[in-house]
């Protein structure tokens, strides 16, 4: 009875005989009803049937066997579980055997590595309205080609900020992934700043990746690892000084190569930030960046230059820009640089200013922050 049920469900839902079965598989187990279509709307672009389940979790052995040849991905919510056995039960039932991922009410990085830790493949809280955690699910079927690192591309708007925010930001980068041992992450500082921090981490100023890539050589994951420093065991660092090295012709020359060798890393980290400074926002790679990444941040001022900056930035990258981005507003009253105002940056640019924090607050980034990781949080979670 249940597999003549299920048999009908496939059908209604995939379209197609249910002889003929999906290599790809989701089973939904949900009662939210924005949950389910936001899954089925996403997936429909792609080989895959979505399959509602209603059953008791105990009886989702019989779905499994019926799709034996097929790779299969069960969705939750915490919510839903609490009527069906719990958490626990679904752990039990699914480990080892499928892919999962599960949707729950805390919006909290320690409880996301507590829960895939317990045997979750992956978590998210339910106010997550995005798809990159689709992602995931595409690149387990085999389906996309990129895996599951998530990317953050961070850029300063201005020259007048030099290496404080670089260094604010590794500072506070590193300090957040120490305490939280499952976040494998890769910081990549592409300022020609950058002499200080590479000092700093010891790491030597080597020119050999931009000249291969200047000569058309193939770099291979192993080349590129030999250049990546490890400061923790969950945290890399890697540079390249590219204005040294080359001019902005000839960046713009390999931009593509050079976003090539990035998605050599991709796959091998949780988190991969990216540093970009100001002068590069005229160059193809940087808009390839932004387009690749899944959160990204200007840190800006008031000043005239920034603002210009940010409207190019802006109308460059058209609407499709405001969907992730978020902009940091550096307080510098020191210097007496607010020329304008946050109303009359957004009507000039079109963009909101999101947060402001101050370099020289040596306790928080925020004037309100609660803590110094705030930044790096904000960037995470992309709130």
């Amino acid at each position: 009875m249940i597999l003549e049920k299920l048999k009908k469900v496939h059908k209604s839902q995939s379209g197609v005989k249910s002889k003929s079965l999906s290599p790809y598989i989701i089973i939904v187990i949900s009662n939210n009803l924005d949950l389910i279509e936001r899954i089925q709307n996403y997936f429909s672009a792609y080989s895959v049937d979505v399959i509602k389940y209603n059953d008791n979790l105990e009886a989702i052995e019989n779905l499994f066997n019926l799709y034996f040849k097929s790779k299969v991905y069960v969705i939750s919510d915490e919510l839903t579980l609490r009527d069906n056995g719990g958490v626990e039960k679904f752990i039990e039932v699914t480990k080892g055997r499928v892919g999962t991922l599960l949707y729950g009410e805390k919006d909290d990085l320690d409880y996301y590595w507590a829960i895939k830790s317990s045997g979750i493949g992956e978590y998210t809280s339910l106010s997550d309205k995005t798809n990159q955690v689709f992602n995931v699910i595409l690149y387990f079927f085999g389906i996309a080609k990129s895996s599951s690192s998530h990317w953050f591309m961070i850029s300063d708007t201005t020259p007048s900020h030099g290496s404080q925010i670089l260094q604010h930001l590794y500072k506070n980068l590193h300090l957040y992934v120490k305490e939280r041992p499952s976040l494998n992450t890769l910081f990549i500082n592409l300022d020609m700043y950058s002499i200080s921090l590479d000092a700093r981490i010891g790491k030597k100023v080597d020119s050999k990746i931009i000249n291969s890539l200047v000569n058309d050589e193939s770099l291979d994951i192993k080349a590129a690892q030999e250049y990546i420093v490890k400061i923790e065991e969950n945290l890399s660092y890697f540079s390249i000084d590219l204005l040294h090295h080359t001019n902005l012709n000839s960046i713009n020359k390999i931009s593509d190569k050079l976003m090539k060798f990035f998605d050599l890393f991709d796959g091998d980290y949780s988190y991969i930030f990216i540093y970009v400074p100001f002068y590069m926002s005229k160059l193809d790679v940087y808009h390839q960046l932004i387009s690749r990444s899944d959160n990204v941040t200007l840190v800006t001022d008031a000043s005239l230059d920034s603002v210009y900056m940010l409207k190019y930035i802006t109308e460059q990258e058209g609407k499709s820009l405001n969907t992730n981005i978020k902009t940091f507003r550096c307080d510098v009253n020191d210097e007496e640089r607010y020329l304008l105002d946050e109303g009359n940056i957004y009507k000039k640019t079109g963009q909101k200013i999101s947060y402001t924090f101050n370099l020289n607050n040596k306790k928080s980034l925020f004037k309100k922050g609660k803590s110094r990781d705030d930044i790096i949080y904000r960037l995470i979670k992309n709130d």
